[in-house]
């Protein structure tokens, strides 16, 4: 399972004068606006995920979505590419239209970078994996033709196109209510801001920063509550008669 770190949106602050011992130095929190969230999802996770994937068929974005795809295999090998992504080789198909006409070709084997990118769509940043051939190798297609062939084919497996996209804000930005108690506090929000994602040797580590808001309602006057809803005063007439006696001994 991919660890979670949640950070406070409090940072330590030490005060140390010069010179002070240090049971004499000062600490407190010093608000700071942000808090963030860290995922980190290890290669093994990765490639284990990949390969209950396979196979796969990978449809591109209308009005071709049902006439161009990508169909891949179970990887024969996954690899980190530290400061990009994962390096993927497997064996599939591809189907297109050229001229109008359906085209099939066999994949013998393809060699691919899987890449995490945070873009911007409709002003909410969202996680998606970027797809580049590095190399294929074709079945009967001669290299002249195969080299456009991985052009083109890495112009439709972009982001956009496949639809590998995880829209993380919209699922992280949420709204809390709170408890009737704590008056007059209504709801405490997490909206997400911006976020990041890097690779290294040992896992793909996506960062997300939340900013948390408190929403407030006026303050009701308990004294303009009206009768109905509030409880009526305690009277001589409505005590226990056993109450005040024992009250005036």
């Amino acid at each position: 399972m991919a660890p979670i770190l949640l950070q406070s949106p409090f940072q330590l602050t030490v005060r140390d004068p010069i010179g002070s011992p240090p049971a004499q130095r000062e600490r407190y929190l010093l608000p700071i606006p942000m808090m963030k969230i860290e995922a980190h999802i290890e290669h093994g996770t990765l490639a284990r995920l990949l390969n209950e994937l396979a196979p796969v068929r990978i449809h591109m974005t209308p009005p071709e979505e049902g006439t161009r795809w990508l169909e891949l295999e179970k990887p024969s090998l996954v690899q980190a590419v530290p400061g990009r992504g994962l390096r993927v080789h497997a064996a599939g198909r591809f189907r297109f239209d050229l001229w109008r006409l359906p085209v099939r070709f066999g994949i013998r084997r393809v060699g691919m970078i899987l890449e995490p990118v945070v873009v911007e769509r409709e002003g909410s940043p969202r996680l998606a994996f970027a797809i580049e051939l590095e190399e294929g190798d074709l079945i009967g297609v001669p290299a002249f033709v195969e080299r456009p062939l991985v052009r083109k084919l890495n112009a439709v497996l972009q982001p956009r196109n496949t639809k590998l996209v995880w829209g993380f804000a919209d699922t992280l930005t949420q709204t809390f209510d709170m408890p009737h108690r704590l008056e007059p506090l209504d709801a405490l929000s997490l909206a997400t801001t911006q976020g990041a994602v890097f690779v290294d040797r040992e896992a793909i580590h996506l960062s997300v920063e939340l900013r948390p808001e408190l929403h407030r309602t006026a303050l009701a006057d308990p004294a303009s509550a009206s009768e109905g809803d509030a409880a009526a005063p305690a009277s001589a007439e409505t005590l226990d008669p056993r109450l005040l006696l024992a009250a005036a001994r």
